[in-house]
């Protein structure tokens, strides 16, 4: 079921490139429909639908990104009961961790606080599932209500971070990049600037459920750093797939298992119509 907003970084097109931001104004997302064709998860996927004719040139102009996954122990927070008060918990969360990361390109979206798993739909809300899976948004949880703190409390969160660069091309810069951004926040968490402003967006959003939340600096566990062309290649499909841009010598238009299928052939409702085991039972569509 889905929740309140959790933002996440979506590539749009500038004229000439394609960039991510956060927010969008509410005139650009006037519609359910413009956010589903004009938005796009990564940058590989924008420039295929936005720049067909130069795809390579919109990605070579277009910031390339890394992903990374850190987890860390709050004390003194019990785990969501619902999904409104889980989107409230993520969103302090993250505010508060990504002031430490001294980079206005780099975001956290929390992924699970305890068992409760929180991902994004295609509309720019965020599900609920594990231990609140199947619950709708509506519950029982009121902020102006008070809420049982036990210092003796502690959870696991785990955090998605995006980050941008517009310098990096090459493994050795990323993996800089990479390495101090980990400096930079556990630094942030080791001076206990990460339990001050956890404190401090928890009074700015009203969320009780964290007003004596302490981040432990030495529970704090790095993932692997990807960059978005590792992360596509992961998720392709491995399948043969129509390249409408692609044309051959006699300029028909040819199939491809290159792994760079736009996601909207991998959904699953559409697999069926784009995806086949063979070049042959592709070029028969």
């Amino acid at each position: 079921m889905q929740c309140m907003g959790n933002e996440r970084l979506m590539y749009y097109s500038t004229g000439t490139s394609c960039n991510s931001k956060l927010n969008f104004e509410d005139t650009e997302l006037n519609s359910m429909n413009w956010i589903s064709t004009t938005l796009f998860e990564t940058a590989e996927d924008c420039c295929r639908e936005r720049f067909w004719w130069d795809i390579e040139g919109c990605l070579a102009s277009s910031p390339k990104e890394i992903q990374f996954t850190f987890s860390i122990d709050i004390g003194g927070v019990a785990e969501p009961t619902n999904c409104q008060d889980a989107d409230r918990v993520a969103h302090a969360m993250q505010d508060a961790a990504n002031a430490g990361w001294n980079d206005a390109n780099t975001h956290a979206f929390v992924t699970s606080i305890g068992n409760v798993e929180l991902s994004s739909a295609t509309d720019g809300t965020f599900e609920c599932g594990g231990s609140l899976a199947g619950q709708s948004y509506a519950g029982n949880y009121d902020p102006k209500d008070g809420y049982i703190l036990d210092s003796s409390n502690i959870i696991t969160m785990t955090f998605e971070v995006s980050a941008k660069s517009s310098t990096c091309s090459n493994d050795a810069c990323f993996t800089a990049f990479f390495n101090q951004l980990k400096a930079n926040l556990s630094l942030y968490a080791g001076y206990g600037q990460f339990t001050t402003q956890i404190r401090v967006k928890a009074r700015e959003n009203g969320v009780t459920a964290l007003s004596i939340a302490d981040a432990n600096a030495f529970s704090l566990i790095f993932g692997t750093m990807k960059t978005v062309e590792m992360l596509t290649a992961e998720s392709s499909s491995g399948k043969w797939y129509p390249n409408w841009i692609a044309t051959d010598a006699t300029h028909r238009q040819t199939c491809a298992n290159d792994g760079r299928e736009p996601s909207y052939m991998r959904n699953n409702a559409a697999a069926a119509h784009y995806l086949f085991d063979s070049e042959e039972a592709c070029c028969k569509t």
